[in-house]
């Protein structure tokens, strides 16, 4: 795992790849977390926290927003956290991948000291999903971008199975990053827009972006298209190919989206994100969404 490489390309497309990410004991204990949720889901009352919501949207939270409601030292609280975040229906083992991991060295060698848990969440494409199971266009942070108090996150997005176009990989438009003009970038990793605005979004001349490495298989070791990337193009994005235990890392800004899975299996994801420091809400300045400090560290007050 190449810390300057993921940096170069968040700067300059706005995503990278890290292949792979997880061992294979951690890839086994966040399947088997996955698995469990998806169970309790299909088996829950219409009023459950883990329930009907969940399976229609494809969208699983391991802490649902409503158990943070009755209980906001879920929001900020490192113990608090770790105590329910390593319970049933969840997995210790997956609460140590975020907070005592390679996964853990990553996000703050990004982010920095500060860096905090903003979200952790499941998406899994049922088999023959067909378009519900789909995600538009969108950049993570739309939701919550303009009534919050400004502050960088990444999305590390964990394939979970192989993924490929077949079965909804992500679409990502290289470079889009740099189109959103109210945002904050990460520290250190500020696009040149200039630089950016010259350069079609599969481009992959060196005086453009370093792209090696950054579409799994769809460019070669000279940073050039593959057969499959020219195959897998479209006329919106780059298909991000995957295999199990690999990740993708994006900017809060980079727009992606996601097709159909048209597999016979389904196609699961986990996506914790991360913040350079506390996402806090203007009016309010309560957290947005998590904000539990990694590495150990007690919430500062």
């Amino acid at each position: 795992m190449d810390i300057g490489t993921i940096r170069q390309d968040l700067k300059e497309i706005g995503y990278a790849v890290v292949d792979p990410l997880l061992t294979s004991e951690q890839l086994e204990s966040i399947r088997i977390e996955c698995e469990t949720l998806r169970e309790v889901a299909a088996h829950a009352k219409p009023s459950s926290l883990w329930g009907a919501t969940a399976v229609a949207s494809c969208i699983y939270e391991t802490i649902p927003g409503g158990l943070c409601t009755s209980n906001p030292s879920l929001r900020s609280s490192y113990s608090t956290y770790k105590s329910k975040r390593s319970s049933w229906p969840l997995q210790s083992a997956v609460w140590s991948v975020l907070f005592t991991s390679q996964l853990t060295d990553l996000v703050t060698a990004l982010l920095g000291p500060t860096a905090v848990l903003f979200n952790d969440q499941y998406i899994v494409k049922p088999s023959h999903g067909g378009e519900a199971a789909s995600f538009s266009w969108h950049r993570d942070s739309n939701w919550c971008r303009e009534g919050s108090l400004p502050q960088p996150y990444i999305s590390i997005w964990v394939a979970l199975d192989d993924c490929e176009v077949e079965n909804g990989c992500l679409l990502i438009r290289p470079r889009s990053h740099a189109t959103c003009s109210n945002y904050v970038p990460i520290p250190g990793l500020e696009p040149d827009v200039e630089k950016i605005s010259s350069c079609d979004i599969y481009d992959t001349v060196d005086n453009c972006s370093s792209m090696n490495g950054t579409n799994g298989s769809l460019v070669n070791e000279n940073g050039a298209p593959t057969k499959d990337m020219a195959a897998s193009r479209t006329a919106d994005g780059v298909p991000v190919l995957l295999s199990a235990g690999s990740a993708v890392i994006m900017t809060d800004v980079v727009e992606h989206a996601s097709g159909a899975n048209r597999t016979q299996y389904a196609r699961r994801g986990w996506m914790p994100q991360f913040s350079c420091q506390p996402i806090l809400w203007k009016e309010t300045k309560t957290p947005v969404s998590l904000a539990i400090p990694l590495r150990g560290r007690e919430e500062r007050t």
